[in-house]
């Protein structure tokens, strides 16, 4: 099972962290991880948007940047604090960047 670590781009800080999302652990994809995250603290205004992965993190349709973070890595308790926010940034790979499209934008 992959876990994955996504970080807001706009605030910088941590977004999440699916070793727990609603109080278990999530398996899918990122894409699916970063959906799902943004419609259970978002609410239904997520389920109609598209989410798809980029290796361009430029992208204005980029929110969140994707990492896998190695195993034993401790799970995020705190997404704000500093030392866990450059600890994921410098202890895990990064994945890809998440990009979230809304429909009646387009």
């Amino acid at each position: 099972m992959s876990r994955y670590i996504l970080i807001d781009k706009a605030s910088g800080m941590i977004w999440g962290d699916s070793a727990n999302l609603d109080g278990k652990p999530f398996v899918g994809t990122a894409t699916e991880y970063a959906k799902a995250l943004d419609v259970s603290v978002g609410g239904a205004d997520y389920e109609a948007c598209e989410y798809y992965e980029s290796n361009n993190s430029d992208n204005p349709e980029a929110v969140m940047e994707c990492y896998s973070p190695p195993d034993g890595f401790p799970e995020i308790k705190d997404g704000t604090d500093k030392g866990e926010i450059e600890a994921v940034m410098n202890g895990c790979e990064h994945v890809t960047t998440i990009c979230r499209r809304d429909p009646e934008e387009a």
